[in-house]
């Protein structure tokens, strides 16, 4: 296994985007990024579910949608500024998931967002996880039925690409392979 960070320039920052649908394996390689020592920000969506859920706010994606969407970009938005510079960062999803999931979900997308989207770019390449049934798991924050998933990726992709980015698709491999690939992609 490769156990050295790939370094950039000290003024430059890069913004590696791992996206996907639910349960495709994206917070376990996040995970296993920070563990290397690289930067990483996390998936924003669980933490406002769980926090709705424990009556800290009442926004939820089957609640109200909208108010939802509105607290996730803004904690995306965050996450994409306090990025490190000097460094390979990465990204459990992106501001593009946000408009890909009011897509999909019949919403409109304020002018606005798609502007700071704009402005906003990661890195060109974006790395997106298939469905992957075998490791899907429904839980409190993860409701989608594994009929959604296929439906969610393609909005996924659809979006990325029509803003630019150039996707991967990363393998349904062990957690050190799909590592391997995408050190190897971004080398």
């Amino acid at each position: 296994m490769w156990d050295g960070l790939l370094r950039i320039p000290e003024v430059d920052v890069k913004r590696i985007v791992i996206t996907g649908g639910p349960g495709s394996g994206k917070t376990t390689l996040i995970d296993a990024l920070r563990e290397m020592g690289y930067p990483v920000h996390m998936e924003r969506a669980r933490e406002l579910i769980k926090d709705a859920d424990q009556g800290l706010h009442t926004s939820s994606p089957w609640l109200n949608h909208r108010e939802f969407a509105d607290k996730v970009f803004e904690a995306r938005m965050k996450d994409y500024e306090q990025a490190e510079f000097g460094s390979f960062n990465f990204y459990d999803r992106g501001l593009p998931d946000t408009l890909a999931y009011l897509k999909r979900d019949g919403h409109s997308i304020p002018d606005d967002w798609i502007s700071l989207v704009m402005a906003h770019r990661y890195e060109k390449t974006v790395f997106i996880a298939p469905p992957w049934e075998e490791i899907y798991s429904a839980d409190s924050e993860r409701k989608e039925k594994t009929d959604e998933l296929e439906s969610i990726h393609s909005h996924l992709w659809d979006t990325y690409e029509n803003l630019g980015y150039q996707l991967i698709e990363l393998p349904k491999l062990p957690i050190e392979d799909r590592l391997q690939f995408i050190i190897d992609t971004l080398s």
